[in-house]
């Protein structure tokens, strides 16, 4: 290192050597002084493919793939034969949701170096996502081939196996990666995931403890967490994680953490305030952005299944476990009276940041047969940047906007009241309508999320809820038949049922 530094002073225009104090740097784990060697290196060289790709690299290991996405660009644009350079623009496009760019970018590496496992592993895992489960098979065996102990590789092929619905030999291949890598997260977390989806829930959630961080920002130091003993009169803070469909689906532990004895606070996104105001158990709802409050424990929400030990038939699901505002409910009824035949409340889209989007929201002209449908008043129930995509797409007046009233949460349950049948994607609104014991039926991709489960048309999280499954990866068409059909069904038996 001392005799990097002297380069450097000795030579402040040499950005080789600048770049070799930058690698010095990364190695001893000095992360700042590395981006600034690097950056100087390149604004020397902007023509060094290999710089361009080692600060991508370094800004990919601190999850700045969105930043690291155009210096691996320029770098196989100065070199289109560097194999390592498309690999990881592969990896960082694909932690980005830019599937279909990050699976070129994977095929381009792989027929440069087909011996290369990392190129094999970062395209698999890619193809994966994409629900080409057999490519990415073989391409993460021909990771495993050319690299035995690439653990990257090995959980990359249980995601594989996990799509193919062999979860059997998908826990083996996670397993397998655990073994050469026993601190791989994504190995961990894939584990965890493909046992809570074969209903092995006790295992699974006890596995998905992993994702949890030592301690959370925001909390102060030596909150214990709480690990399901009798609080006594105890504050327990709970906080909320990830999505909101996962706070609306796991507040429902709340009341049973109040009957152990403690005062509940919950600290969850201003979207939940109106909302949660009244669930059974607890005293109050704190902004996530707000300062945590004195407590004596604490606990993630998504941890409380594993706390309380649920199983696949303990499953708590006293639905409705949320209930909408009476004055909501009164301006949703009169607003939405005049609606005739069955209402059918629709959202198609979920997060466009969610890593798995791609598989798992629906382009809006694939929703074409659901139109045909007579006897059916729409309402779309979705919101964002997405609500206005049907515009020119469905038939003039066949679908209901509300996206402009559904201010937040409560409102939305409100309106989903008032409608007949809710049909979605995953996203918050499956969750929400099932949380309120709406009738609702949820569309779901060839590899679903964990929570629903493997070749089950219903769910134990909640009762009211039906499941259309993909039997392709990306193919909806079927999947939309089978829900037209089936509210054309409910029509013609609203028709006959007497009175």
């Amino acid at each position: 290192m001392p005799v990097l530094r002297a380069a450097v002073m000795l030579a402040p225009g040499l950005a080789s050597a600048r770049h070799e104090l930058g690698r010095a740097l990364r190695g001893l784990g000095k992360v700042a002084e590395a981006e600034a060697m690097f950056r100087a290196a390149l604004t020397l060289e902007p023509g060094s493919a290999i710089i361009a790709n080692d600060l991508g690299s370094l800004l990919s290991q601190q999850g700045r793939a969105a930043e690291a996405v155009p210096l691996y660009q320029s770098a196989v644009a100065i070199d289109p034969r560097f194999a390592g350079g498309f690999s990881n623009l592969c990896a960082a496009l694909a932690a980005l949701g830019r599937i279909e760019e990050a699976v070129e970018a994977g095929g381009a590496a792989v027929r440069l170096r087909p011996d290369d496992a990392d190129a094999q592993s970062n395209f698999g895992a890619a193809l994966a996502q994409i629900g080409r489960y057999e490519e990415a098979l073989a391409a993460c065996r021909a990771a495993i081939e050319a690299q035995p102990g690439h653990a990257n590789a090995h959980a990359n092929l249980g995601l594989a196996l996990r799509g193919l619905e062999r979860p059997d030999e998908a826990i083996a291949a996670l397993h397998g990666a655990l073994r050469l890598d026993a601190s791989h997260l994504n190995a961990r977390i894939g584990l965890a995931m493909t046992l809570l989806a074969v209903g092995r829930l006790e295992e699974g959630f006890e596995a998905y403890e992993h994702r949890l961080p030592p301690r959370p920002a925001g909390l102060p130091a030596g909150l214990p967490r709480w690990r399901g003993e009798a609080l006594a009169g105890r504050t327990i803070l709970l906080q909320a994680e990830q999505g909101l469909g996962d706070t609306i689906q796991f507040v429902r532990y709340v009341p049973e953490v109040a009957r152990r004895g403690g005062r509940v606070l919950l600290a969850a996104p201003a979207q939940f305030a109106r909302l949660l105001a009244g669930l059974p158990g607890l005293e109050a709802l704190l902004h996530s952005e707000e300062p945590a409050p004195p407590a004596d424990v604490r606990c993630a929400l998504l941890s409380l299944p594993h706390v309380l030990g649920t199983t696949l038939e303990s499953v708590p699901a006293p639905v409705p476990y949320l209930r909408a505002e009476a004055e909501a409910l009164d301006r949703w009824r009169e607003r939405l009276a005049g609606l005739p035949g069955l209402r059918v409340g629709l959202a198609w889209a979920g997060n466009p940041h969610h890593q798995g989007d791609y598989g798992r929201s629906i382009a809006p002209s694939r929703l074409a047969a659901l139109w045909e449908v007579p006897g059916v008043s729409w309402v779309s129930l979705q919101v964002g940047a997405r609500a206005d995509a049907l515009r020119g797409l469905a038939p003039d007046g066949a679908v209901l906007d509300l996206a402009p009233a559904l201010t937040d949460l409560a409102e939305t349950a409100a309106a989903m009241a008032q409608i007949d049948l809710i049909v979605t994607v995953d996203t918050a609104v499956a969750h929400l309508a099932g949380a309120l014991g709406r009738p609702v039926w949820t569309m779901l991709p060839v590899l679903p999320d964990w929570r629903w489960l493997l070749r089950r048309e219903d769910t134990p999280w909640y009762p009211t809820m039906r499941l259309f499954r993909q039997a392709r990866a990306g193919e909806w068409e079927e999947v939309i038949a089978r829900v037209a059909e089936g509210i054309a069904e409910l029509v013609r038996r609203r028709r006959t049922s007497p009175g």
